[in-house]
């Protein structure tokens, strides 16, 4: 029996940490309704925080990057620095 058989980092699956995150990401957007609410489409952004709130199944991919973006946006709203990424094609010559 091989003595080093253990978790190899690189197979480390963090699924349920980033699924405790996207929780903690959603109480700090609904406790700052009112800094979403300052920003581009803020109220449809609070809906669909609120609906992924209400949520009892763990959240997709593609979900956990929403409700980062959303997060982005709060904290856009109350004045930090955020990120928002720009898709910019290049042009063909």
């Amino acid at each position: 029996m091989a003595l080093n058989r253990g978790t190899n980092p690189a197979y480390v699956n963090d699924m349920d940490q980033a699924q405790r995150g996207a929780k903690e990401q959603l109480k700090i957007i609904l406790s700052n309704k009112s800094k979403l609410l300052k920003v581009r489409n803020g109220e449809k952004l609070l809906s669909i925080a609120n609906s992924f709130n209400r949520t009892k199944t763990a959240f997709s991919p593609k979900q956990l990057s929403f409700i980062d973006s959303i997060y982005e946006k709060t904290m856009k709203g109350a004045g930090f620095e955020s990120f928002s990424p720009t898709f910019k094609p290049k042009r063909k010559e």
